[in-house]
């Protein structure tokens, strides 16, 4: 069940997924719960809502843009 006070930041169809990303999570510092979804066929990694926005940008980081440089050997 989530509370008010937390938030759901990914979904997953494994448990050995779910472990990875919770893991992850936990590494920057970031709690992380997991709970079954209601059909039983998803796993939800739920963390406290003032750890959303960084948990939502760790796990789905903004691609980059804009100009490359290579200096290559003459």
């Amino acid at each position: 069940m989530i509370t008010p006070s937390q938030t759901k930041v990914y979904s997953v169809n494994s448990q050995l997924a779910a472990n990875a990303i919770q893991s992850e999570l936990s590494n920057a510092g970031i709690p992380a719960t997991l709970v079954v979804c209601h059909n039983g066929h998803y796993m939800d990694v739920i963390v406290p809502a003032e750890y959303a926005f960084d948990a939502v940008n760790l796990l789905n980081p903004e691609r980059r843009s804009g100009e490359l440089f290579w200096i290559g050997s003459c």
